[in-house]
């Protein structure tokens, strides 16, 4: 006696703050069940533990019959739960990441570059708090208010004598020409302090004195924030350090105008000569200002960055505790996939993956399917010669997919009924002769943003360069895959015999991508997007909406299995999810003529 095939739905859940299976029952709420209220209908659902012990954790709740399916059969809903490994992100991590962000400059996909310019602004004003608070700590503790220019003179004494000290360490013979260019400013600059001090100009009261006062109090602090933006975001930095100081300064003017028309001339004049202007030192509006700007960025971190952001700046960032992180979760990606796989349960699995956990599902499946390409064995099928010759058009492609997953599932030995008795019977790695993802859903996907979130370099023909770098490596495998000379687009040859490549993963897997259109940053879903122009045109995008007129609803992130919205389950974004996983496993083959 043998075991019934099934289906695999395994959910990836996206960035935050995730519990257990909550996004798995989400999604099952909205594909398998009619109603709200899971008593009313004939469909069933029954939770029992993971077959394997893996996680004693997480269930695997097992549907009735799927209607519609021929032959009929069940379907295994699974998440992968990676949310635990990226627990209390701290602030400083989300902060450093975000400045590496900043350094890389408005390179996102149309209509997110004005959220890049929003973003960068506001760390400008971190920068430009942090400078101004640092700096009135300075003057309080020293008691230098009446000579704020004595930093600028320490600190250029003692970078003076740091670089005279490398170069004698160094062997300064080696730097002749640069020390005495060096010597002859020094001495130039002391000969002429000296000079100005003898004849009175910076004497207590005298005007050089007075002007350099000003010149401290207002441009010091800004000065070490631009300094700050320039070494932590580069040229983008100082662009956004000039565009946050530029509109400082129109506010301020601004209100200098309805300082004018309230109190008169003469105290404009008087805020003015005593540097109370934006950013300066004695500016207690701006001192104001710094702690709440401080104070908003502790609230947002509380709230946001450090459950959601938090998330990505762990997995993208590659300090070494990162790394260990993302190998980690990658480790329980494919090990899920391999269980599955090994199994003998299912000849069609199906990854659904929101948010961040695309990332995390497509890092999945492009590791496992490297790891056994070379196990899969060449089937002359019409479905395989058409798809590795290439030339197909998507939809075209997709039917033969599908059908490919199904040759090589019928013909394998691990899936074979002597190979099925009833039980967990877990097949050897070295028994896999056959890839089972038949579809790839993506809802809300990070991966429209992967060019920019997925490179270590920091312009934009520079990222766009190495991501093209990944997909000639086939180190990033594009819909349909990246053909390589006279390589098939699933297979090349070797020494006279015929080999999968390990780029070829979309020619099995079909990837359909949902997400909400993004209309003015906050409208629709700013994380997610289209995906076909970074991963290949036969990534079937699919705009949605929670209504039939089309019309876009605030921050719709977590609304693609909502039915609690006014339209319920006839809403447009539960179709498509449910058109999307397809349950009874009809899809491209019914609109070819062809039956399971």
């Amino acid at each position: 006696m043998t075991k019934k095939l099934r289906t695999a739905v395994l959910v990836v859940h996206g960035m935050g703050s995730q519990r257990p299976l909550e996004t798995v029952r989400g999604v099952i709420n909205a594909i398998w069940f009619d109603d709200d209220d899971h008593t009313i209908g004939s469909k069933k659902l029954w939770s029992h533990p993971e077959p394997s012990g893996v996680d004693l954790d997480l269930t695997v709740m097992t549907s009735s019959d799927i209607p519609g399916s021929e032959p009929s059969r069940l379907a295994d809903f699974h998440e992968l739960y990676w949310a635990h490994h990226l627990s209390e992100t701290k602030a400083v991590a989300v902060l450093l990441w975000l400045f590496e962000l900043g350094r890389r400059g408005p390179n996102f996909r149309t209509g997110m570059n004005g959220l890049w310019w929003v973003g960068a602004v506001y760390l400008c004003l971190m920068l430009l708090s942090l400078a101004l608070l640092a700096t009135q700590l300075l003057v309080w503790v020293t008691n230098i208010e009446n000579t704020p220019y004595e930093p600028i003179l320490v600190v250029g004494l003692m970078l003076m004598v740091g670089i005279f000290a490398s170069m004698l360490a160094a062997g300064w013979y080696r730097y002749k020409a640069l020390a005495a260019v060096l010597l002859a400013i020094f001495l130039g600059a002391a000969v002429l302090t000296h000079i100005a001090w003898y004849y009175g100009l910076f004497h207590p009261g005298a005007p050089g004195q007075l002007v350099l006062i000003f010149v401290t109090r207002v441009f010091l602090a800004p000065a070490l924030a631009l300094a700050a933006a320039s070494l932590l975001m580069g040229r983008w930095g100082r662009c956004a350090f000039a565009l946050t100081y530029g509109l400082s300064m129109v506010f301020y003017f601004v209100f200098l105008g309805m300082e004018w028309g309230s109190y008169g001339f003469e105290q404009v004049v008087k805020d003015i000569t005593t540097a109370r202007i934006a950013w300066a030192l004695p500016s207690g509006s701006s001192t104001i200002a710094a702690f709440v700007i401080l104070a908003v960025y502790f609230l947002m971190h509380a709230a946001f960055l450090q459950p959601y952001l938090g998330d990505a700046a762990r997995y993208f960032r590659n300090s070494p505790a990162n790394v260990m992180v993302r190998r980690a979760i990658r480790k329980d990606a494919v090990d899920t996939l391999d269980q599955l796989h090994r199994s003998r349960d299912y000849d069609r699995i199906v990854v659904v993956a929101h948010s961040l956990g695309s990332v995390v599902a497509y890092d999945m499946l492009r590791a496992y399917y490297s790891r056994v390409a070379r196990q899969l064995p060449v089937r002359a099928t019409p479905a395989f010669t058409a798809l590795d010759a290439g030339g197909l058009g998507c939809d075209d492609s997709r039917m033969q997919s599908r059908q490919l997953v199904r040759d090589y599932a019928a013909a394998s030995t691990m899936l074979s009924d002597a190979k099925r008795p009833v039980g967990y019977t877990l097949a050897d790695a070295k028994e896999i002769d056959a890839w089972l993802v038949t579809d790839f859903v993506t809802l809300g996907a990070a991966l429209t943003h992967a060019r920019y979130l997925m490179s270590n370099q920091d312009d934009g023909k520079g990222i766009d360069a190495e991501f093209e770098n990944h997909i000639r490596e086939r180190e990033f495998p594009l819909c349909p895959p990246y053909k390589d000379g006279n390589d098939g687009l699933l297979s090349f040859t070797n020494a006279g015999s015929r080999y999968m490549h390990h780029g070829g993963l979309f020619g099995f897997t079909r990837w359909t991508n949902l997400y909400f259109p993004i209309v003015n940053i906050f409208w629709g879903d700013a994380i997610g997007g289209p995906i076909a122009p970074v991963f290949g045109a036969c990534v079937k995008d699919v705009p949605v909406s929670t209504k039939s007129s089309g019309a876009t609803a605030v921050f719709t992130h977590t609304a693609y299995w909502k039915t609690t919205c006014p339209e319920g389950r006839a809403a447009p974004h539960i179709k498509k999810l449910r058109d999307a996983v397809d349950l009874p496993d009809k899809g491209e083959l019914s609109k070819a003529g062809q039956t399971p």
